[in-house]
């Protein structure tokens, strides 16, 4: 099994790597580039999102341990992660849409999973729950605005509705239930998708298409 476990590392190690800056689905730019976005753009380059932002949030739970939370040092930059996860996610997505294939039906398959286990680990973080109540009891928290202290408000709210509180087996069985609904989400899509693509009605009156 550690055998096992440590190729399976390795082999998305070497696909993380091959993302590389080429990549045009993590291209920083305004519009993306959707005519240079192929499927086999989709497995390199969504893990290779995921393990910098998983850095990144490791970094940031470290940063807000022990200490009094900011607006700046807390909301800012977790908002950064997730505008960063969103939109690459939010390009798969479209894609798979507009531009269906085998091909990127099976690239987001395999990536999925992976996606959903970084959106509950966002949700589920204890350390940025903390952070977000400290800076709700805080002395900063007067100063916010009311749009700021909503957004505080919210994300707490969220948490709690993420299952931050949930330990054990109930944590397990929120986050398969959470990977199930995923998969049938998709299912559904692209059910409706075929069904779609699929259609056809024949007229054999003029009369029916008549202006």
């Amino acid at each position: 099994m550690a055998t096992e476990a440590a190729a399976v590392e390795a082999a998305t190690a070497v696909e993380v790597d091959a993302a590389g800056d080429a990549n045009p689905l993590l291209a920083d730019v305004s519009f993306p580039h959707f005519d240079a976005i192929k499927p086999e753009h989709v497995v390199p380059g969504v893990r290779r999102l995921l393990a910098e932002l998983h850095s990144e949030i490791d970094a940031l739970e470290a940063a807000v341990v022990g200490c009094q939370p900011s607006w700046g040092g807390l909301v800012e930059p977790l908002e950064r992660i997730g505008d960063r996860h969103q939109r690459i996610w939010g390009i798969v997505s479209h894609l798979k849409g507009v531009k269906d294939s085998p091909e990127l039906r099976k690239a987001v398959e395999e990536v999925q999973p992976e996606n959903v286990k970084l959106s509950l680990r966002l949700s589920q973080s204890k350390p940025l729950y903390t952070a977000f109540k400290a800076l709700r009891d805080g002395p900063e928290w007067s100063s916010l605005s009311a749009a700021q202290q909503r957004i505080v408000d919210n994300e707490l709210r969220d948490f709690v509705l993420g299952g931050v509180a949930l330990e054990g087996e109930a944590k397990e069985r929120y986050n398969a239930i959470q990977q199930e609904l995923t998969q049938l989400a998709t299912k559904f899509s692209n059910n409706v998708l075929d069904a779609t693509k699929s259609f056809k009605k024949l007229l054999t009156d003029p009369a029916d298409v008549a202006a």
